[in-house]
């Protein structure tokens, strides 16, 4: 691997040609945005019991460790900004397969995860938004829509922000 020359640098650059530095410990190696995340690997092995440490410099996880190689990847590409799963329709990336899968439906329409509550027969793309949608039936409402003539209330402040915009375009 061609490593260009030593540098504290910060990831914040999202351009896949810009350089960065790996902020492993014990690291601080310049080089290209591309090669990082192949890069990081090679700094992973278990450790005692087989845990896995994640040792990036400004990782708050502290010393929490994987007990498994494959989870401490997924992690470290939040660390790198390595996105290696890629909507082929609309081009959006994301850390993991799963995401891609949940991301998808947002193409195909398909809402597989409908609410358990009798009578309700409303659908959702992700479990998520189905468990926030299920606490509508269930919990109060405290987040009130502050516009004079209207009565809406949410249970997040999520769906009140999403909410608010509606009168903005009115």
């Amino acid at each position: 691997m061609k490593h260009i020359y030593n540098i504290n640098n910060m990831l914040d650059n999202n351009d896949e040609d810009s350089s960065c530095t790996c902020k492993w410990e014990n690291c601080d190696l310049y080089m290209n945005k591309t090669e990082l995340p192949k890069h990081v690997i090679d700094h992973i092995a278990p450790e005692s019991q087989g845990l896995f440490y994640c040792k990036w410099k400004s990782c708050t996880r502290g010393d929490r460790a994987f007990n498994a190689k494959y989870k401490i990847l997924v992690h470290i590409r939040t660390h790198t900004n390595d996105k290696p799963h890629q909507c082929y329709i609309c081009g959006k990336s994301f850390t993991r397969a799963e995401n891609l899968k949940i991301h998808a439906r947002s193409h195909t329409g398909e809402k597989p995860y409908v609410c358990s509550v009798n009578g309700c027969n409303k659908a959702y793309s992700n479990t998520s938004d189905r468990f926030k949608h299920t606490r509508t039936h269930f919990i109060e409402k405290p987040y009130a829509c502050r516009v004079d003539s209207c009565l809406k209330r949410y249970t997040d402040p999520s769906s009140l922000r999403k909410h608010a915009k509606s009168h903005n375009h009115q």
